[in-house]
């Protein structure tokens, strides 16, 4: 079923967040739309059916079926230091296992840097892409796919990957789940800078692989060691026999023992 954009719009007036709504039943990638968007409005939501250029992190490819899930971004002009971009992914997962835990009465877990998951499997992926200006964020394009109705996957991940329904059991309305995101990430980011190590804390405690003995994948780099911590700027913390790492990007995958 096609979305009911004016319901949507509705809703989204309701928030009194999202400031400029723009929708497409079919478009490249929402997020390299508003890279390339001129003059930018702070709080730009862009969603479409369909992206057929879909992206994810380290270049792949966000497959995602049209009337069944959510491909939006968000785009942003947060005014925040360059060493502060992490606040956003966090506060983005956070406010997403918020969202879905609230509709679905579950727990989200969170996978570092920034995919969602339902029972081990990735239902959710983040990819935040910016632009700076000096040593401030000019714009920051929060894109988000959330796999909702879907059934099937084609992909190479597609073993760990899930959606709502396939893991309920049931369907969801896909505009009462964008709402909820919305909301969620609307009252995080209010107080993003003020509570940022709440966010964080919360975001941690959704962190299965935290603690645990990981290995991380870098290109052609190969870490391994305990998952430590992680920092505000979003990077992770690995120990290595008490000598720490600091990580920037990267797979991780929890070494069983």
């Amino acid at each position: 079923m096609k979305f009911d954009v004016p319901n949507i719009s509705k809703q989204i007036k309701k928030l009194n967040f999202i400031k400029q709504f723009e929708y497409y039943d079919e478009i490249d990638s929402t997020n390299s739309y508003l890279l390339k968007k001129q003059n930018l409005t702070d709080k730009t939501l862009v969603l479409a059916e369909f992206q057929f250029k879909g992206k994810g992190r380290l270049e792949r490819k966000w497959l995602a079926n049209a009337y069944e899930n959510l491909t939006f971004s968000i785009g942003l002009k947060p005014k925040l230091p360059a060493n502060e971009l992490g606040y956003l992914n966090f506060c983005t997962s956070l406010s997403i296992a918020e969202a879905i835990e609230k509709i679905a009465k579950c727990k989200v877990e969170t996978k570092w840097p920034n995919d969602l998951l339902l029972g081990g499997k990735k239902f959710c992926g983040i990819l935040i892409e910016s632009q700076f200006e000096e040593n401030q964020v000019g714009r920051s394009i929060i894109g988000i796919g959330l796999n909702v109705n879907q059934l099937l996957f084609q992909d190479e991940f597609k073993e760990r990957t899930t959606s709502l329904r396939l893991f309920f059991n049931k369907s969801f309305k896909r505009e009462d789940v964008l709402i909820k995101v919305l909301k969620q990430f609307s009252k995080n980011h209010s107080t993003l800078k003020k509570n940022i190590n709440a966010i964080i804390n919360k975001w941690k405690l959704r962190c299965s692989s935290l603690g645990k003995k990981i290995s991380l994948t870098n290109n052609k780099d190969i870490f391994t060691g305990i998952f430590e911590d992680v920092t505000e700027d979003g990077s992770l913390i690995l120990n290595q026999n008490g000598k720490l790492l600091k990580l920037f990007s990267g797979d991780v995958t929890v070494i069983k023992e």
